[in-house]
């Protein structure tokens, strides 16, 4: 079931291989994940759902949150900055 809060709909084409790429919006910024493409038209355009990047940002805020303090610590200088 679509999840709007987790995921949107881009109007794009898509083919096999390119679930796990990163979409970006025509500007450059970074709108989330790819995971899955009409393999037909739906009312003619083709759709690939994609999960949010803010979805995936809050997702690993809480992972790390919750994580026992020597382990985030240790993957802390990895990730971007906090919001």
């Amino acid at each position: 079931a679509y999840e709007p809060a987790v995921e949107l709909v881009v109007a794009t084409r898509a083919v096999g291989g390119m679930s796990g790429g990163g979409v970006f919006a025509p500007d450059g910024r970074y709108l989330g994940v790819m995971v899955r493409a009409t393999l037909q038209p739906v009312d003619g355009a083709y759709l690939v759902r994609v999960v949010r990047a803010s979805y995936i940002r809050a997702q690993l805020e809480a992972a790390v949150a919750a994580a026992p303090p020597s382990l985030a610590q240790a993957i802390t200088p990895f990730l971007p900055t906090p919001r």
